[in-house]
C-alpha cells in the first residue's frame, strides 16, 4: 500500500500517525497480499456479470475513529493515500481472483457486458491505538454497485466490512514501530478485505430481490 497523494495534517501530528505513515510507504515493496482460501457459495446468482474495480483507497484515520458510531470512517482520515498504478493493478487482480473462486455470478468478464455490471469500490482505514495499548484496528469497507448495463441505473448497493486488530501489548511510544512490521501490517490488510468481500458477497447472494431482476 503504497501513498502516492498528501494532504497536510489536521490539528498536532501523533507519532503513530508518523509510525503508521511510515507502514504504508514500506509496504510498497511486497505484494499486496498472500490470498486466503475462498469457499465457493452455495448461493449462485444465475447472472453473468461485467465486474469493475473502480477505486481501492488506504486511510490512516485519527485515535479511536473505528470506534465511533458514525459511519462515514472517511471524515476522521488524518492523511489520504492511494495506490500507484502498478501496485493497483496487483489489488484489482486479486479482487477479480477472489469474485472467480467466489463463484457468486454464472459468468464474470472486465470487459463484455452481462446481465448486470458490478462495481467495486475498497477502501481501507487504519486506525492508531487509544492511549498506549499500540493495539491498531484495521477497517476495510468493500462498497459494490450493482447496475443495469442497458440503462446505466444503479439497482442496488450493497456494503461489506472486515475488522482485524494487530497484536496488542504495553509499549512505549519509541517502540511502536515494533510493534508493527510491514509484513504484519500487510497482513492484516489481507485479512481485513478478505472478511469484507466474505460479507459483501453474503449480503449479494442471500439478497431476494435479486431474482426479480
Amino acid at each position: 500500500m503504497c501513498v502516492s497523494q498528501q494532504r497536510p495534517f489536521l490539528g498536532v501530528t501523533l507519532a503513530p500517525t508518523a509510525v503508521l505513515l511510515g507502514l504504508l510507504l514500506s509496504a510498497c515493496v511486497s505484494m499486496p497480499f498472500a490470498p486466503a482460501a475462498v469457499v465457493p457459495t452455495v448461493h449462485p446468482l444465475p447472472y453473468s456479470a461485467q465486474i469493475q474495480v473502480v477505486e481501492i483507497s488506504s486511510y490512516p484515520v485519527q485515535r479511536g475513529a473505528t470506534l465511533t458510531t458514525d459511519p462515514r470512517t472517511q471524515n476522521f482520515a488524518e492523511q489520504i493515500s492511494s495506490i500507484p498504478p502498478l501496485l493497483q493493478e496487483q489489488w484489482k487482480k486479486t479482487i477479480l481472483d477472489y469474485v472467480a473462486l467466489r463463484q457468486t455470478f454464472r459468468r464474470i468478464s472486465t470487459t463484455e457486458q452481462s446481465d448486470v455490471t458490478l462495481a467495486l469500490r475498497v477502501f481501507f482505514y487504519v486506525d492508531p491505538a487509544v492511549e498506549d495499548d499500540f493495539n491498531y484496528t484495521y477497517l476495510a469497507k468493500a462498497h459494490a454497485n450493482l447496475i443495469d448495463p442497458q440503462t446505466g441505473r444503479v439497482v442496488t448497493h450493497y456494503t461489506g466490512f472486515g475488522k482485524r486488530f494487530s497484536p496488542s501489548a504495553r509499549r512505549s511510544m519509541e517502540d511502536a514501530q515494533t510493534m508493527l512490521d510491514p509484513s504484519l501490517h500487510s497482513a492484516l490488510l489481507d485479512q481485513s478485505l478478505y472478511s469484507a468481500l466474505n460479507d459483501l458477497f453474503d449480503k449479494i447472494e442471500s439478497d431476494t430481490q435479486l431474482a426479480s431482476l
